[in-house]
């Protein structure tokens, strides 16, 4: 596992963010990801939600942005240990044809 920064963080956040592929929202997966996505989110100016724990998105509301159908989200974590939420995820997606 690395370990970096708060300001290296903001760094890789903003390099990313350059070459990021057009979506609509970003999902943390609670709890680490949340703050990775959060960042990301007010760098790009996109809806910010969570995976809640049957994996289904809940975007926060509170703004402009934060209006209309998303469709095509990043999901964000920080740290992987098993991949069994990120598995989750797919499957929740690959289920559903989802659009808030």
């Amino acid at each position: 596992m690395n370990f970096v920064s708060f300001s290296q963080l903001h760094q890789d956040i903003a390099e990313f963010a350059k070459k990021m592929p057009q979506i609509d929202g970003i999902l943390g997966i609670p709890r680490s990801g949340l703050m990775v996505a959060s960042l990301l989110a007010l760098q790009v100016n996109k809806r910010i939600g969570y995976l809640d724990e049957n994996y289904k998105p809940v975007f926060l509301k509170g703004g402009d942005r934060d209006i209309g159908l998303v469709e095509k989200v990043l999901i964000l974590d920080d740290s992987l240990d098993s991949g069994k939420t990120l598995e989750g995820a797919r499957r929740y997606f690959d289920r559903n044809q989802w659009a808030e």
